[in-house]
């Protein structure tokens, strides 16, 4: 799927090991100069006033039985609050 990067990405399928290299890891790309890249400020999100809107908006599709409770709900909430800047 390409998920892991093939250089650098390891699986550890025992899970006694799976600390000891984590650990292994971390320390080689500290070794390497690693740092954590600076939190960009430029993403606009759309605050709390959208978010509101978009919880009326879910809660009405929720009302008229477009919308499952248990997994559209969730989902559409959680997404409602990333994109509100959650």
């Amino acid at each position: 799927m390409g998920i892991l990067k093939k250089d650098r990405d390891i699986v550890s399928i025992n899970q006694g090991r799976r600390i000891a290299e984590a650990k292994n890891s971390v320390i080689e790309l500290y070794d390497d100069g690693y740092v954590m890249p600076v939190l960009r400020k430029d993403v606009k999100v759309l605050g709390r006033s959208a978010l509101g809107a978009l919880y009326a908006g879910i809660h009405s599709m929720w009302r008229g039985q477009y919308a499952t409770a248990t997994d559209d709900v969730v989902v559409a909430k959680k997404l409602a609050f990333v994109m509100c800047g959650g």
